[in-house]
């Protein structure tokens, strides 16, 4: 070997090993940036929340009280037949205001330390079975209209055994006695459901009609919903604050709307593929003060803060760093209550 071609040998060699150092440091530099990348995203989350798992779009939720008010081409709806066994016009929401809701999960927290899982019952004012409660009677209830009771429940779904309700004349929150909430209880499911029951009668074949308890026979509209605690608490909590915080709203209010999912069920998801169709649910609302009227009115978070932003960050962030467990069902827009039947119902 020349001289010559030792030098061009050596040559070589100093440029790979120039070119191997070059990569290396920009793999190191890439891990870098990919890393710092996914600890921003991470520290992200403490900035921008989540989409609410309770959060159901603006379409949705005027679709489903449309498919409880209105009537079907060759059905009446809900709110017809309710009205016409009540001979008044049925209740199409309740309005509670932000303090008063907030006062009942302070409330059902005190008194019922750690639950784990909210329960809200469909009811009827019954006035003629209604009990005095703290010695007070509890007057101006618009009888036999419907109304909700609020239930904790525990780890297995069953309802711990106290119950509660907000009065909408003065917002105070009373824990209802057992004979109230039977009878109040009873009043709907006595009255209401058999009416109900025939807004879903195409549908008496589906399992998730009836009853655990009673599967062939027990065909029923709801009769309540189990929501998480914790799903509560993020909605009613958290997000309230970073609308408050954030995007500038206060929000005065909860309305609570009856409403019907529609012929399609609730949004198909893995679990519950087009089930639930023209059940009764309920739909929470926020709601702000008219900056005019100063009158309460309802609002959707879709139309505020950015929120499209928003949803694609929840997205991308359930994707990359896969920060729910996969759990997509917050992106869904469609709330995540379980309904009886079929689900355990006290």
């Amino acid at each position: 070997m020349t001289i010559k071609t030792a030098k061009g040998i050596l040559k070589i060699i100093f440029l790979i090993g120039g070119l191997l150092i070059m990569i290396n440091n920009k793999v190191i530099s890439q891990n870098e940036t990919n890393n710092s990348t996914i600890n921003n995203k991470v520290a992200d989350i403490a900035k921008v929340p989540f989409v609410p798992i309770m959060w159901v779009s603006k379409e949705t939720s005027i679709e489903r009280k449309q498919q409880f008010a209105k009537p079907g081409l060759l059905s009446a709806s809900k709110y017809k037949r309710l009205s016409e066994i009540i001979d008044i016009p049925e209740s199409k929401s309740i309005f509670y205001s932000i303090e008063s809701f907030k006062c009942l999960l302070t409330t059902m927290e005190t008194q019922n330390k750690g639950y784990p899982n909210l329960r809200i019952h469909f009811a009827s004012y019954d006035n003629k079975h209604t009990e005095a409660i703290d010695g007070t009677p509890i007057a101006g209830l618009p009888d036999q209209t419907l109304t909700i009771i609020f239930s904790p429940a525990n780890k297995t779904k069953n309802d711990i055994g106290n119950f509660y309700f907000i009065r909408p004349v003065d917002g105070k929150v009373y824990q209802i006695k057992g004979d109230t909430k039977k009878y109040w209880i009873a009043s709907y499911e006595h009255n209401k459901l058999p009416l109900l029951g025939k807004t879903i009668k195409q549908f008496k074949n589906a399992e998730e009609n009836h009853c655990e308890e009673n599967i062939k026979y027990n065909f029923s509209d709801t009769k309540s919903i189990l929501y998480v605690k914790d799903a509560i608490e993020e909605t009613f909590i958290t997000e309230i604050d970073y609308q408050y915080n954030t995007c500038k709203i206060t929000v005065s209010g909860i309305q609570i709307d009856f409403c019907a999912y529609t012929r399609k069920g609730q949004l198909s998801t893995e679990y519950y593929p087009g089930k639930y169709k023209k059940r009764l649910a309920i739909q929470f609302e926020y709601t702000k003060k008219n900056s005019s009227s100063g009158k309460d009115e309802v609002f959707y978070i879709d139309d505020h803060c950015n929120f499209n932003d928003r949803l694609e960050y929840t997205k991308r962030m359930i994707e990359e760093t896969k920060a729910l467990n996969n759990n997509d069902i917050r992106i869904r827009g469609f709330n995540h209550g379980d309904l009886c039947p079929p689900k355990i119902c006290n």
